[in-house]
């Protein structure tokens, strides 16, 4: 962001290039680490109360990225940074076997990473609004962007932590037969969230080779997908166009991502394809990669 004015992230730091990308990296690593310690947790302690601590940590340290001034803060923060938001997704993700059938669950997780989609659409068109702030109390726009994205999370902590839904069983919302009839439709195909979880059952899990067959696909796809969104402004300048107008023509590809996300998981779980889906995702993904690369 106003690299053009020598204001970015990576000139007021005096970052180097591999510095950047290093800082880029670091929250990967955490975020590796961390996400299935963070799941289970989740068990442990709740998932109202475990998100509710999450997003309160991870709105603060994305608020403190503002105040960095060196390599090093940058780094401690982004590392933290993935610490806090390895349990967010993947926890969701986990909470929704809690309450539907599997063939009720691709729709549903694609609206939670279809979220994500969206954000990255509100993010260029917020990268946008924000550029012009720059020199603004004396701050540069890229320490306002993460004083202001930093913000809702923090916000939003005490309605997640009175009105999340952590299981069917222990939902106030639900009466007594309404209950009862929740916990049948998942009982023996779906996690009890008052089940505790076991070793045997954890084991049987780790010796699945389909879960090392989806991790395989998770790395392929993850690659391409986070060098383009974490270089998206830079690849929109690469085609001529400069400043803050690069962020703003980031937010197309995901606005049209968003439906198409939504659409494929409804038509999978629809009509059961979820492998053929995930054949034509990831075929299509393959073409466009190597069409770019061209």
């Amino acid at each position: 962001m106003n690299d053009d004015t020598g204001d970015s992230l990576q000139q007021s730091l005096t970052l180097t290039e591999n510095q950047y990308l290093v800082a880029l990296v670091a929250f990967y690593i955490s975020y590796t680490l961390f996400e299935t310690p963070s799941n289970y947790l989740l068990k442990k302690y709740k998932p109202s109360r475990w998100f509710t601590l999450l997003m309160l940590l991870w709105g603060a340290t994305t608020m403190s990225i503002a105040g960095v001034r060196n390599y090093a803060g940058l780094i401690a923060t982004r590392f933290l940074l993935g610490v806090f938001e390895a349990g967010i997704f993947p926890g969701l993700v986990y909470c929704l076997t809690f309450w539907y059938k599997p063939e009720e669950r691709a729709f549903r997780v694609a609206v939670i990473l279809a979220g994500a989609t969206l954000a990255g659409a509100f993010g260029g068109a917020a990268a946008f609004g924000v550029g012009t702030m720059n020199g603004a109390a004396g701050l540069e726009a890229w320490r306002w962007l993460f004083l202001i994205e930093g913000l809702p999370p923090i916000v939003l902590t005490p309605l997640i932590f009175y009105f999340f839904p952590d299981y069917p069983e222990a939902a106030r919302w639900l009466s007594q037969r309404e209950r009862a009839l929740a916990i049948e439709r998942v009982r023996g195909v779906a996690p009890l969230g008052h089940a505790e979880l076991r070793w045997p059952e954890a084991r049987t899990a780790l010796l699945d080779w389909r879960l090392y067959l989806h991790h395989v696909m998770w790395i392929a796809y993850s690659v391409a997908f986070s060098s383009i969104s974490l270089f998206a402004p830079t690849i929109v300048r690469g085609l001529g166009f400069e400043g803050l107008a690069a962020q703003l023509f980031t937010v197309p590809p995901y606005a049209l991502a968003f439906g198409v996300v939504e659409g494929v998981a409804w038509l999978a779980d629809r009509h059961e394809a979820r492998s053929w889906a995930a054949i034509g995702a990831y075929s299509s993904c393959g073409v466009c990669f190597l069409i770019q690369g061209r």
